[in-house]
């Protein structure tokens, strides 16, 4: 019973660390800025507006909301930089 409880386990989180990237495929397209001190804005990642959807852009999309330092690291009140990303596009 153990065993089988384990298993069970180890096959759930497979299937939910499978799953997560893959939740990126209902956002809808759109791109991504860096905002300088200036308000110039920088594009940055896959241009889905341009190019569509696509595993890039999921795969960046997914890692500014949840990878290492994420978007928290904008939202630092002594960071000049910002970043938006407007959705739909333009």
């Amino acid at each position: 019973m153990r065993r089988f409880i384990l298993v069970l386990l180890l096959a759930s989180g497979l299937v939910t660390v499978g799953a997560v990237p893959a939740s990126a495929d209902h956002v809808p397209p759109h791109q991504h800025f860096l905002v300088t001190p200036d308000g110039t804005m920088i594009p940055v990642g896959p241009d889905a507006c341009l190019f569509g959807p696509s595993g890039a852009f999921d795969e960046f999309h997914f890692n500014i909301h949840f990878g290492t330092p994420s978007i928290e690291a904008f939202r630092q009140t002594n960071n000049p930089v910002s970043f938006v990303a407007p959705v739909p596009c333009p």
